[in-house]
């Protein structure tokens, strides 16, 4: 009678799985940090619109798992989920940085609204 024991160590992929949510959250308490200070001052909004702006964003960072665990359980998978989420979560850092380095008021807001954080 062989008996089949159990695997020691963690699961293959938790390290990936680890990675890319220690990156998320850093960028996500990192965003929250600083977003309605970036919104008044850099893109000078009012006060009142950059903090309805900013619910509208933590709303979205809470309902938008559902669509995403939806697509990956049924359509992707685990892999393919992580690597297109860390796409987009650096494309969205990356076009903010951009549209934050523009001196001229004008290119900035349509940078700021197309940023796939925001999408």
């Amino acid at each position: 009678m062989s008996q089949t024991l159990p695997e020691k160590g963690h699961p293959k992929g938790l390290y990936i799985l680890f990675a890319t949510e220690m990156w998320e959250r850093f960028n996500f308490y990192g965003m929250r940090a600083i977003l309605i200070l970036f919104m008044t001052k850099a893109l000078l909004f009012d006060h009142a619109f950059a903090s309805n702006l900013y619910g509208s964003y933590l709303s979205l960072v809470y309902l938008t798992p559902l669509l995403g665990g939806y697509i990956a359980d049924r359509y992707w998978g685990n892999r393919r989920s992580i690597i297109v989420g860390g796409i987009v979560m650096a494309l969205g850092e990356v076009v903010l940085f951009l549209c934050g380095s523009f001196i001229i008021q004008p290119p900035s807001f349509p940078c700021f609204f197309s940023s796939p954080v925001w999408g």
